[in-house]
């Protein structure tokens, strides 16, 4: 890149003078011979320092006519022909040869904008660890020519299908100027579900319940249930183990199962004690409860609340026991009593006064067998069921 700095000579017929066209100053030589300063610049692809703030910019002064030797002074103080290693700006330089003649001439070197790397816009993984976020960025300033290399090894201006995460992206101009910036792509939060069971209160009733809730993800959601059902919350359920599933808006899912218990059955056995004598009220009841959820509470047939009821007539008891989660069980238990105890007797008169020949043949029935007896004469005989030789 060259510059040449305009000259307006003129003369006379003993002084010899050159007008110099330097900015707003005028100079009078007495050389015959005007300095014309050539000025080669720095070239970075179009701009004079490769960077922004760069201190790598050179000119190269050439003078031709004047007389040598030549001195050098340059608005930034340098002496030197040449200068170099100078960032962006206007440098001027004053050239005086030896016969005193002085040349002044100007030059800016340029520098490119200052590049920089801005976040357009960035897309949230839709799934918590998924793969489909993206960040998508411009660039101004430099020289045209980019690179790109992002912390993910991609070399792509823009960066998509990455999961949640910090990124950092290095762009380099033409002129291997570099810019960075840092993009944070985020995630929805997980989704996670929470389970709340209300367990089967009757063994083989249907009153359990589940209560869902579902925390992250994205709104709406929608439920799949193994039973079916598709609402969030379920009711009237039986004992069994229930899986969900829920989807939110973006498609993203979590499984979860709980298991609605029940109480065991409630079993009912009792041991009877019978009714020892025919019309009394000495049975009993011995009742035994296992199963369903203590305590328990009875009622009987005829009004006990006891759970082993005594001093009973034979009859037929029916109780109810009820646990505490009012869970029922019903049994009917029958309390026996032997037959009425019956005597009956054939009798043998004596055969001759004052002779042993009488007789008592007695039969007995009803009551329970493994009879004692007691008769009246206190006899030898008194322990038998006959009675001879009366």
């Amino acid at each position: 890149m060259y510059f040449f700095l305009s000259l307006i000579t003129a003369a006379t017929s003993s002084n010899a003078f050159s007008i110099l066209s330097s900015g707003n100053e005028a100079r009078k030589s007495n050389s015959p011979f005007i300095i014309t300063l050539t000025f080669t610049l720095s070239d970075y692809n179009g701009v004079n320092v490769s960077c922004n703030s760069s201190s790598d910019g050179a000119i190269d002064l050439t003078r031709t006519d004047g007389t040598a030797s030549y001195t050098f002074l340059w608005s930034t103080g340098p002496t030197s022909e040449d200068l170099s290693g100078i960032h962006a700006g206007t440098y001027t330089v004053t050239v005086t040869d030896f016969l005193g003649e002085v040349q002044t001439g100007s030059v800016t070197l340029v520098a490119p904008a200052l590049m920089t790397v801005v976040q357009d816009s960035v897309n949230t993984a839709s799934c918590n660890g998924g793969a489909d976020g993206a960040a998508y960025i411009s660039v101004t300033g430099g020289v045209p020519g980019y690179s790109y290399l992002w912390s993910d090894a991609s070399s792509n201006e823009d960066i998509t299908n990455v999961i949640a995460g910090a990124y950092n992206v290095t762009v380099t101009d033409v002129n291997s100027c570099p810019s960075q910036l840092h993009v944070d792509i985020f995630e929805d939060p997980f989704l996670t579900l929470q389970l709340v069971d209300t367990d089967v209160s009757c063994n083989g009733a249907s009153t359990g319940a589940i209560n869902l809730t579902v925390n992250g993800g994205t709104p709406n959601f929608t439920f799949n249930w193994s039973n079916g059902s598709t609402s969030e919350d379920l009711n009237g359920l039986p004992a069994a183990t229930y899986t969900v599933t829920v989807t939110d808006a973006n498609g993203c899912s979590e499984s979860s199962f709980i298991v609605i218990s029940q109480p065991s059955a409630i079993n009912l056995s009792a041991v009877v004690a019978d009714v020892d004598c025919n019309g009394a009220a000495t049975g009993a009841i011995d009742l035994t409860v296992s199963g369903g959820l203590p305590n328990y509470t009875f009622i009987w047939s005829n009004g006990s609340i006891s759970e082993d009821p005594s001093g009973l007539l034979s009859a037929t008891y029916t109780v109810t026991v009820t646990d505490a989660n009012g869970c029922t069980a019903t049994t009917n238990e029958f309390v026996p009593q032997p037959p009425v105890l019956s005597l009956s007797t054939i009798s043998t008169n004596v055969a001759c006064n004052g002779t042993f020949t009488g007789a008592i043949d007695l039969t007995v029935t009803g009551g329970t067998s493994g009879y004692t007896y007691n008769w009246s004469n206190g006899g030898p005989l008194r322990n038998f069921e006959d009675t001879k030789l009366l």
